[in-house]
């Protein structure tokens, strides 16, 4: 084998002993495109990632990539904000629209990356966000108006005719008042021009002379009579015309209200049925997202809904927020302990007097009844929250420190159930949790 030959081999050999074997391919705009979404605002979505620059912080064994990159995201639906102090329009909300649907927003940021289990874990801090560019019509408590558009305009232009019709029923009023009042002066007045009619035919009756002026006089009082007996009747005419009008205008008045009122119904029925629809999706940020907004609002109701759908969700991090909205806003955890035989055996309360949103957890008086009753200075009893789980203890040292622990887990009917023991030696009990 000739010179040549050899170097051309031992070429070939060391490139390839530099060949990697199984090269992992470095993170790309599908982990990043992940990572963005998981921290957008649920009607928002990632359209597109340019990844601008990467460096691995890490080694081969351990890789940590850093990569800096520019992304294209878009609302899912028409965006509005409030108007300036918070301006209303009757029943409904003035907003502005800030930004259309599918119109795209640049958005900067850093993405790290790490490998486990043969796959990237990618996180993202963004530099800019879309915070303060609105939210969708669904988010907001009342009916909506845009500023200026032809809807707004109807809206004004149907209240200010509401108004004008109130104030023609008023006036309406005013004039059957004043017709009824003119009828009264009316027959007070024929009654007493038939009293004087009468008084003078009395009168004739004393010569011929005084008859025959008593009978033309008395014709006269007579065509007189009935004129004013006519003027009368065209009078009451007229007055159950405008009766007649008058309640046709109220009942206008009563259908435009109820227009309003089953406008004002569908709008926050659909907004329910939005955040149900968001609370039960397959998408874990997006249901953490919805529950945070609902639970941050000041509907009762929409946090109700949205504590019972974490409760059933089965996800022990939405079940971990819903436990602690619930201890939020109850003072005290009703503990009903059950028997061997899951009878009822007897109650235990736990009153909150300090709360740590924080490290979820809390403290305040374990209220121990049963065969005995013991006092303890108070506070002598601690709690706290592990995801889908509460843990309770209670102490009471004047007993040669006897104490009660209790577990409790959210079952699948969203409930919480567990045991108890007190002292070492005692054997566990059934419980139920009550918030």
């Amino acid at each position: 084998m000739n010179s040549r030959k050899i170097l051309m081999l031992s070429l070939c050999l060391v490139l390839w002993m530099q060949i990697p074997g199984q090269a992992q391919e470095t993170p790309g705009e599908a982990q990043i495109m992940s990572a963005l979404s998981s921290v957008l605002p649920p009607y928002w979505s990632a359209e597109s990632v340019d990844i601008q620059a990467s460096v691995n912080d890490g080694d081969e064994i351990e890789p940590l990539y850093r990569q800096r990159f520019m992304a294209n995201v878009v609302p899912d639906e028409d965006l509005y904000a409030a108007a300036p102090r918070n301006q209303a329009l009757g029943p409904f909300t003035v907003v502005v629209a800030t930004r259309a649907a599918a119109e795209p927003r640049k958005l900067y940021g850093i993405a790290s990356s790490t490998l486990a289990l043969g796959q990237w874990e990618t996180k993202v801090v963004l530099e800019n966000s879309v915070d303060g560019l609105g939210m969708p019509r669904s988010f907001f408590d009342r009916p909506l108006i845009v500023a200026g558009s032809n809807e707004a305009n109807q809206v004004a232009a149907n209240l200010l005719n509401a108004q004008e019709l109130v104030k023609t029923l008023a006036e309406g009023l005013a004039r059957a008042s004043a017709n009824a009042e003119v009828l009264e002066q009316i027959a007070a007045q024929e009654q007493e021009a038939l009293e004087v009619a009468n008084r003078q035919r009395l009168e004739a009756l004393m010569a011929k002379y005084e008859q025959e002026r008593a009978s033309i006089t008395a014709t006269a009082e007579t065509l007189k009579a009935v004129s004013e007996a006519e003027a009368e009747t065209v009078a009451h005419r007229n007055l159950v015309s405008a009766l007649e009008t008058l309640a046709d205008e109220k009942k206008r008045a009563a259908e435009i209200e109820k227009q309003v009122a089953t406008a004002e119904i569908k709008e926050k029925t659909a907004r329910y049925d939005a955040l149900l629809v968001a609370l039960r999706s397959d998408n874990l940020s997006q249901k953490h997202a919805t529950f945070d907004l609902a639970i941050a609002s000041d509907q009762k109701h929409l946090k109700e809904m949205a504590i019972a759908e974490a409760m059933k969700s089965g996800d022990d991090g939405l079940q971990a927020k819903a436990l602690m909205a619930l201890i939020s806003k109850s003072p005290e955890i009703g503990i009903t302990i059950y028997g061997q035989d899951d009878s009822l055996s007897r109650e235990h309360i736990f009153e909150i007097k300090s709360l740590d949103e924080s490290n979820m957890s809390f403290s305040g008086n374990y209220i121990y009844s049963g065969s005995y009753s013991y006092e303890q200075n108070w506070p002598n009893g601690t709690g706290s929250i592990q995801r889908d789980r509460i843990s309770l203890r209670g102490w009471f040292e004047e007993y040669h420190d006897f104490a009660c622990v209790v577990n409790a887990q959210v079952n699948d009917q969203g409930i919480l159930v567990g045991s108890m023991r007190c002292n070492s030696d005692s054997v566990s009990e059934k419980v139920q949790l009550n918030l």
